[in-house]
């Protein structure tokens, strides 16, 4: 069941994350920058 999950999870992070890749990066470097 964790595998189906996991799979639906990168799925959907790879349709979607192109779009979210610039925001996802910039959270990134904020969350690293407050850590």
């Amino acid at each position: 069941m964790y595998n189906e999950f996991h799979i639906r999870i990168e799925y959907e992070l790879t349709k979607k994350g192109v779009d979210l890749n610039d925001s996802f990066e910039t959270i990134y470097k904020w969350a690293q920058k407050w850590n």
